[in-house]
């Protein structure tokens, strides 16, 4: 069981990607932060706005094999990697449209988009038990994996307004759940000098939708419900909101953003599961004495089974909570074509905190051409070279950016992987 769990978040986050904000000027990456955000607009338009990253404690080439077709999990060299402390954190977006109408001195929004986020934090003793075996184990070993995994659909209204040289913006979000699935909680592992007798002490909450669904260690089901196959029902509903603004002082610029502040309620019928581990279970080694005089079976199966402890739950309904995003953005326009600053980027829970902080220089080259470079590091790497690149024009804009170029040419090799694509049209 912990072994599917471990294999499922490591290979799964190898894919999925990080987060883009639903307002285009204060994104992590932002392929716009050259160009100014200036009121010379009725109706602006972004469509098919998308932000692709992760990052993670593991590069996933170093702990992989390449087959033919695929990629495939070297337990050694998942060993070999793993350290005291472990994570990744990954986010999707994908920001299908967004309209805004500029009134005076007034914008107000309105978007559709799919989202998704997940991360995993877990300790070296855990990792080295879950797949090196007894070898792995001290006298105390806890496996206590954070893993967190949400995705689903919003409708997002806001308004912004603007007082000279500042502005301040708020989005109401109304959310359809997609998928969820949560692991909270640990197994305390506790053995003798010779391991002949092993306690285990169990507090684990597992909640999913049918992405996971479990009913013995030989009978688990992964049934995901991927984004657009089913119809927008607002059956697992939620409620999220944004707050940002942003001021110029002489040539320094500041922004702060807070988003996706609040809960997504699961209570679709038929999909919403719940487990529990409560308690404490003893195994002891076989006494192979038994076996000259008598018969005696030994079910492994029904061994990890009992380790295990799940039980489903009378639960019909549960809210999980969203990572809390917080962006910071100082810029210093040096020169009319020149700027420069840094951009802090933090996701946050009540047990979880990823962070990223990047430093950027941006130059325009023409009136319609800039370009950037971005240097950042954040929990799992301390050297990422990125860069930007906007087209803007009356009437178009094409913004692209990333926070690790190589990685664009090796996704595989680099701690963090990141994409950014940007599009407007202003009337």
């Amino acid at each position: 069981m912990m072994r599917y769990l471990f294999a499922i978040i490591i290979l799964s986050l190898s894919y999925t990607s990080l987060w883009a904000q639903d307002n285009w000027s204060q994104t992590l990456a932002n392929p716009f932060s050259q160009s100014s955000d200036t009121l010379d607009y009725s109706i602006r338009i972004a469509p098919l706005n998308t932000l692709l990253d992760v990052s993670s404690s593991y590069i996933i080439k170093e702990i992989t094999d390449q087959t033919d077709t695929t990629r495939v999990l070297n337990w050694a060299n998942l060993l070999a990697n793993t350290e005291d402390k472990n994570g990744a954190f990954g986010q999707y977006a994908f920001n299908i449209l967004n309209t805004e109408l500029r009134v005076k001195d007034f914008v107000f929004n309105i978007g559709f988009a799919n989202r998704s986020e997940a991360y995993a934090s877990f300790d070296g003793p855990g990792v080295t038990f879950v797949f090196g075996g007894n070898a792995g184990i001290d006298a105390t070993t806890e496996i206590a994996p954070d893993i967190q995994y949400n995705s689903w659909y919003q409708l997002n209204l806001g308004a912004k307004k603007y007082f000279n040289s500042s502005f301040l913006g708020l989005n109401i979000k109304l959310v359809d759940g997609i998928e969820h699935f949560s692991f909270d909680g640990s197994y305390s592992i506790n053995a003798d000098d010779i391991f002949n007798d092993i306690k285990i002490d169990r507090n684990v909450v597992l909640q999913s939708t049918s992405l996971f669904r479990y009913r013995a260690i030989d009978d688990i089901d992964f049934q995901p419900n991927r984004p657009f196959t089913d119809n927008i029902s607002f059956k697992n509903i939620g409620f999220l909101f944004d707050i940002y603004g942003g001021t110029k002082v002489d040539r320094h610029v500041f922004n702060l953003a807070i988003t996706d502040i609040g809960i997504i309620n699961w209570a679709q019928e038929g999909r919403t599961n719940e487990y529990e581990s409560e308690g404490s279970v003893t195994y002891s080694g076989i006494d192979l004495s038994e076996a000259i005089q008598n018969e005696f079976e030994f079910n492994l199966q029904d061994s990890i089974e009992n380790l295990i402890g799940l039980e489903r739950t009378d639960t019909e309904s549960y809210r999980s909570n969203l990572l809390t995003k917080i962006n910071a953005r100082y810029q210093f326009d040096y020169q009319e074509d020149l700027s420069f600053g840094l951009n802090n980027f933090f996701a946050l829970d009540g047990t979880y905190g990823y962070f990223r902080i990047s430093a950027f220089a941006n130059k325009s080259i023409t009136d319609w051409f800039n370009l950037g470079i971005i240097y950042s590091f954040d929990n799992y790497s301390a050297a990422n070279i990125g860069a930007t690149a906007q087209l803007d024009f009356k009437k178009f804009r094409l913004g692209l950016s990333s926070q690790n170029l190589l990685a664009l040419f090796d996704p595989y090799g680099y701690h963090v992987s990141n994409v950014n694509i940007a599009i407007q049209l202003k009337f």
